[in-house]
């Protein structure tokens, strides 16, 4: 059955409907990514974690980190629609 599906749909369509889902797992793995570095800069705020991701000096990590959850959030940013990126952002739609 699906094969008769695919054979239905043009070339261009088929492509496009791999493409949205890689896209998507792409999504959901940096929104999985950017969840824990944001959770580490939590703890490396709080003094909960002694050890640094990029430096071992307290402040310069913070910093490092920040830097890396921009980066993550304009890609986000450019893969999700702008609504679920903020409400994302927010806490309010989870992975």
């Amino acid at each position: 059955m699906f094969y008769a599906l695919v054979e239905r749909l043009d070339a261009a369509t088929v492509n496009d409907w791999h493409d949205s889902k890689a896209d998507n797992i792409l999504v959901d793995i940096l929104k999985n990514q950017y969840k824990g570095l944001k959770e580490d800069l939590q703890n490396r705020i709080d003094g909960e974690e002694a050890f640094g991701i990029f430096s071992s000096d307290r402040e310069k990590d913070i910093t490092e980190i920040k830097k890396y959850l921009k980066g993550f959030e304009k890609v986000l940013k450019y893969n999700m629609v702008e609504k679920e990126f903020k409400e994302f952002k927010n806490g309010t739609n989870e992975v």
